[in-house]
């Protein structure tokens, strides 16, 4: 008897646990929903701005802003803005959604509309939103394609840059950086796993002539002797585990927020001769490179 008790008592449980689970999917759901319907009539601002938590962080990729407090992102959306006139009923169409725990991604694409009288097409996006207990928004990442002529610099300094033919992001990324953390996202158990521990160590450094060195090393790495190397089998999973290096020349889109590996040489085989771009943003002396929800590098500036 004592054993069929526990039994239903562990289906129970187990039954409750999913009904939360979906409880919480549906209500994150309606949510979302409800986010996306007031964003695309853009016409009650308030309700709208609602559905953020005061302590908001939303980060801009493309265009590298980054807006803490609630406060700040009603002056960084700005709707009563009159230089901004949409040229559809509805201001964004979504394509897709991804609902994973308290995170969701949403694609589409905003219609075309006019600023300052300049007419623009319609730019594609992808918006990830990661939502509180409360179901309120907590954190926003975008990725919007903005045309080139929407991207302005932010001061002169960046103006004169840009007419020399050499971006403000390329001087920026001149150097050495040290690795601070290596981290990927695991969609089953919503946790962020360290390929290298999370004590890796290791240097990205660009030159001025676009040459770009990678190392990167495991915080416990394989210790052997040099008299025991013959000795002891390794796999090809520990050595790259252990540390992964390449080389070669490198090069920026700027409108879109894209940093390029051109592979010459390296540790890793199937880099070599290979293109490998990254999505990257500078703030300063830190660069994040990675898309910040699926895997991140983050590292700051040594020299």
């Amino acid at each position: 008897m004592k054993t069929n008790t526990k039994y239903i008592a562990v289906c129970f449980l187990f039954l409750f646990a999913c009904s939360s689970r979906e409880s919480n999917d549906k209500k994150i759901r309606k949510r979302v929903s409800g986010y996306f319907e007031t964003y695309q009539e853009r016409k009650d601002f308030s309700s709208f701005m609602e559905y953020y938590d005061d302590s908001i962080v939303l980060i801009d990729i493309i265009n590298g802003d980054s807006i803490a407090g609630k406060e700040a992102l009603s002056n960084f959306f700005n709707w009563h803005n009159p230089s901004l006139k949409g040229l559809s009923d509805d201001a964004l169409i979504v394509e897709t959604q991804t609902i994973e725990g308290n995170r969701v991604v949403t694609s589409g694409y905003f219609t075309e509309f006019e600023w300052n009288d300049t007419k623009f097409e319609a730019m594609d996006f992808i918006i990830v939103h990661v939502f509180n207990d409360d179901f309120k928004i907590i954190e926003q990442i975008d990725w919007i394609n903005y045309p080139q002529n929407l991207l302005t610099p932010k001061n002169q300094n960046d103006l004169d840059t840009l007419m020399e033919g050499e971006s403000e992001s390329e001087k920026q990324l001149v150097g050495t950086w040290k690795l601070i953390e290596l981290a990927d996202f695991d969609p089953t158990s919503k946790r962020w796993i360290y390929p290298f521990g999370k004590g890796a160590q290791g240097h990205f450094t660009y030159t001025a002539g676009n040459i770009v060195t990678i190392n990167i090393f495991n915080e416990i790495p394989i210790n052997t002797s040099k008299d025991s190397i013959n000795k002891v089998l390794f796999s090809f999973e520990d050595i790259l585990l252990n540390s992964a290096a390449y080389f070669g020349e490198y090069s920026i889109d700027e409108a879109n927020g894209i940093l390029t590996h051109h592979v010459k040489g390296g540790a890793v085989p199937w880099y070599i001769d290979t293109n490998q771009s990254r999505p990257f943003r500078l703030e300063n002396d830190t660069l994040y490179i990675g898309d910040m929800v699926n895997w991140k590098r983050i590292l700051i500036k040594v020299d």
